[in-house]
């Protein structure tokens, strides 16, 4: 467990106080659409994009951009979209009860309900999604342009005995709605991608366009971001049995190359990050205790980052965060006491480390980085030492 000093933590802690007000405003981003309202009236203007993965309760419209917010609620909606981004229609579904005993002679009863369905993409025939919740699990729905509407089939009860079977009719069911023989239904799975295939080829067979939503035909993006930056340290020497408490600073420089992973989900707002980079800096400090000679410190590692990166858009850029562990492969690090013995090669720990960044235009990436080190102790003086380090860095996204 990684223990970071008071002066640390105050300053991760101002940090996240100062930014946290630019996270909470950066969510704040309406964009052009309509709803449908029970009386089918289409309401045009500005809708709060909150990157939905299920069916909202409510949504948030203005009806121009400087306007009021207005909250409406799921109950007077039949239909929204935010337009070429994501677009839901409500359906009457069917929620079955997935708990089966010998009083009811397992029999599959349901009720009905009025849902808004996730629309993944349109065509001749249209694929629909509920992504599930505790009363329903993920569930799947298709629509003819005739307004012809199929629910898919296919879920796990639970019987009596506490044994599972599946309940699954979808292929069978798919077969008699679509009517085509020409469609291969073999390997059809219970799956977006495998759906999609599938109503894709059918809505190309009618000649038809298929429009997808939600980037639901995107899959991970790969980018390719070199960096360059400066780096502030202190490398903190503690020794509590001779109450040795002494920090060295200096200025050093981190060359990297950041391989995003870009997740096609929740409109692109999470990443994996992996980032492999070399940092090396020098440090000193002048009339230490113990050592009036002074101190210097020579520090250079190469590591692999590993972490996860969630965006906040700010009208067409993106504020960043990103929390991520350093694995070093090599270190070079060596402390010049002037009294104490000297120590070569400290060995490093798997590290934290957080960034707070702004990306401009997906392309520019400014990053401000803080990176916690802990080294173990060397043998001819006890001292703990440990090294914090603030990086300023600006990277370029090649593709």
């Amino acid at each position: 467990m990684f223990k970071t000093q008071p002066t640390m933590l105050k300053k991760l802690l101002l940090v996240l106080f100062v930014i946290s007000p630019l996270l909470l405003k950066a969510q704040d981003s309406f964009k052009e659409g309509y709803y449908l309202n029970e009386n089918d009236n289409k309401i045009k203007g500005y809708i709060k994009d909150e990157g939905w993965s299920n069916s909202p309760n409510f949504i948030v419209f203005k009806k121009t951009l400087s306007g009021n917010e207005e909250k409406i609620l799921s109950n007077n909606i039949k239909e929204f979209e935010i337009l070429g981004i994501s677009k839901f229609k409500k359906f009457k579904v069917k929620i079955y009860n997935n708990k089966i005993n010998d009083s009811n002679n397992r029999k599959l009863t349901y009720e009905e309900e009025f849902l808004l369905l996730n629309t993944l993409l349109e065509g001749s025939v249209n694929l629909y999604m509920f992504n599930g919740n505790n009363r329903i699990s993920k569930t799947f729905f298709v629509e003819k342009e005739n307004g012809d509407f199929l629910q898919l089939i296919n879920f796990n009860v639970n019987l009596n005995n506490k044994k599972l079977i599946l309940n699954s009719t979808f292929k069978e069911d798919l077969k008699v709605f679509l009517k085509r023989g020409d469609l291969n239904f073999d390997n059809l799975k219970y799956k977006e991608n495998s759906l999609a295939e599938l109503v894709e080829n059918y809505n190309q067979c009618k000649g038809v366009e298929t429009i997808y939503y939600n980037s639901f035909n995107e899959k991970i993006k790969i980018f390719l971001i070199p960096k360059v930056g400066v780096s502030y340290n202190s490398f903190i020497m503690k020794n509590q049995t001779i109450n040795f408490n002494e920090t060295a600073n200096g200025f050093g420089y981190a060359l990297s190359t950041e391989i995003e992973f870009s997740l096609p989900y929740n409109l692109r707002k999470w990443s994996i990050i992996v980032e492999p980079s070399y940092t090396s800096y020098k440090a000193e400090k002048n009339n230490a205790k113990f050592n009036s000679g002074g101190i210097n410190v020579e520090d250079s590692r190469f590591q692999i980052s590993f972490g996860a990166r969630k965006y906040f858009p700010v009208n067409k850029n993106h504020i960043y965060t990103t929390i991520s562990f350093m694995v070093p492969f090599s270190n070079d690090t060596k402390v010049a006491f002037s009294s104490f013995g000297n120590a070569d090669d400290l060995i490093i720990n798997i590290s934290p480390s957080f960034s707070i960044g702004y990306r401009i235009n997906s392309k520019i990436y400014l990053d401000l980085n803080f990176r916690y080190y802990k080294f173990s102790s060397f043998e001819n003086v006890i001292i703990d030492t440990s090294n914090f380090s603030t990086i300023m860095s600006v990277g370029y996204n090649l593709f």
